[in-house]
């Protein structure tokens, strides 16, 4: 039987969930993996840093760990045997009179804090209502629903963006991401990543886990792929693809040009908006309507600065957010993390040699916005590490333009597929089921079926992204969906047009 030859472009977490579903039938699939950095795991990388004079440790970057209802993520993690080390998050959100902790009780809150119960209790019957009108609510900005529910401008900005944030790492565009997110935080069984709590707003016990070394992870995942194969599946780094034309490759080195039976776009929608030849309609109008923003993190340990900025529990916080609200850019967001409370070989570090050992990473979103960024207050003989990257953003319009669509884009050609965070929102979970699903549309089984929550997310993302089920069978529901939906392209296609 002649083998399927598959090439995937992007060896992130969404490339390398693919290659690792497909190299599991090696004598269906052949598979080639190009990616133009020098290693797997795309925004997911560790760094070696150099903490204190002589002192060298392994820092994950651009990625922490996730919720406990990342199935697939721990489930693909545990193939190469690397379990994720368990957390309760606690954060601390804003500072002095403003100052609230999802773990301390709630009367250590701040005054004007305390004077926001009443409002929080009122936001959870909004959150229900904006869950049931769910349809409706995910094409309106979270800032004009505070408008529309008469949310008060001191809960919008000392509470509600700063969650948002924490939850998406939105920063600065946080007012404008779509107001369903928030309710799918909270009350998505398969979803959710906390609890509602009336007096507090954010529960105070959060069931999360921190990554191992995501180096070491990713690299397992491609000695994994090789060995699954027979070393069959080939990865190709430092390699920029140029070109694409029909289901040909071109690089930046000629001897990897080559054909393929099938794509599997696992890059970034601009990436393939730039290297495919002629880029059709649908393409420019579903993928060119993402947002992308340039952001950097720096990895430090300025105290001064966190405390300039943050209330501190340095036993025990590891998220430290806070809104500017006294400044003339009331939308200032910004978010540190405190890894030696995160990170578990940090953790094991401080408690066995280094008790006062505190690493912090702190974002700053959008270049645009960048006057509004306190990063000038940052001590520069204190930092360790700067990471510019780029991120899209959960604007109202990505659900309008684009997450419905997608699966019109993934029926355009048969040859290409499509794969990423992007093609839902922007979490490591999606990312690493967006893979899974592009395997499994070419043959590979979805691998985890004996995981019922890996199961529903897996159902879900196929019946949003590709709608139909596993089986490829189409309910009446689903039907009806694609119907509406096809109305809604057109709709898109027009209003594109015209912006």
């Amino acid at each position: 039987m002649k083998k399927t030859k598959v090439c995937i472009i992007g060896a992130g977490v969404a490339g390398m969930s693919a290659a690792w579903s497909l190299s599991r039938y090696p004598d269906k699939f052949d598979v080639t993996v190009y990616e133009k950095k020098s290693q797997a795991g795309g925004v997911a990388t560790t760094e070696n840093l150099e903490i204190m004079p002589g002192v060298f440790c392994d820092i994950n970057d651009g990625v922490q760990g996730g919720s406990s209802s990342y199935r697939n993520t721990i489930l693909l993690h545990r193939e190469v045997n690397f379990d994720p080390s368990p957390t309760h998050m606690r954060v601390s959100f804003g500072q002095n009179s403003s100052a609230w902790t999802n773990y301390l009780p709630s009367n250590t809150n701040g005054i004007e804090i305390q004077q926001l119960e009443s409002e929080i209790r009122r936001f959870g019957y909004y959150l229900k209502l904006i869950s049931w009108l769910e349809p409706i609510f995910i094409f309106i900005p979270i800032w004009l629903t505070a408008r529309l529910f008469c949310l008060s401008s001191r809960f919008t900005n000392l509470m509600l963006y700063p969650l948002i944030a924490l939850f998406f790492g939105t920063g600065n565009q946080t007012k404008n991401i779509s107001s369903a997110l928030i309710a799918r935080v909270f009350f998505d069984p398969n979803l959710k990543l906390f609890d509602y709590d009336s007096k507090r707003l954010l529960a105070s016990q959060a069931d999360m886990f921190a990554f191992d070394k995501l180096s070491s992870i990713y690299q397992s995942l491609v000695n994994k792929c090789i060995e699954l194969s027979y070393q069959q599946t080939k990865f190709y780094f430092n390699q920029t693809i140029e070109k694409i034309s029909s289901t040909n490759i071109y690089t930046n080195s000629n001897q990897f040009n080559n054909s393929f039976d099938r794509i599997i776009f696992a890059c970034d929608a601009e990436t393939i908006l730039q290297i495919y030849e002629k880029p059709t309609q649908f393409q420019q109008t579903i993928l060119g309507n993402i947002r992308y923003y340039d952001d950097v993190t720096y990895t430090h340990k300025d105290l001064n600065y966190i405390n300039n900025y943050y209330t501190v529990h340095l036993d025990f916080d590891q998220y430290f957010i806070h809104t500017n609200i006294n400044d003339s850019h009331q939308s200032l967001i910004e978010m540190s993390f405190n890894l030696s409370n995160y990170q578990p070989h940090l953790i094991e570090l401080k408690r066995m040699k280094y008790p006062n050992l505190n690493i912090f990473q702190t974002l700053f979103l959008n270049k645009f916005e960048s006057k509004k960024w306190t990063i000038e207050k940052l001590d520069k003989k204190k930092i360790l590490l700067e990471r510019w990257w780029r991120q899209f953003a959960h604007v109202w319009q990505h659900f309008l333009f684009t997450v419905p669509l997608i699966r019109f884009l993934q029926k355009e050609n048969s040859n290409i597929l499509y794969a990423g965070a992007y093609t839902m929102f922007n979490t490591h979970e999606i990312a690493c089921i967006s893979g899974l699903a592009a395997a499994h549309e070419l043959g590979a089984e979805y691998p985890f079926e004996k995981d019922s929550l890996a199961l529903k997310q897996f159902d879900l993302y196929m019946n949003f992204v590709y709608g139909k089920c596993r089986n490829g069978r189409k309910t009446l529901i689903q039907r009806l969906t694609t119907f509406l939906l096809t109305i809604l392209l057109w709709f898109a296609v027009i209003i594109r047009k015209r912006l």
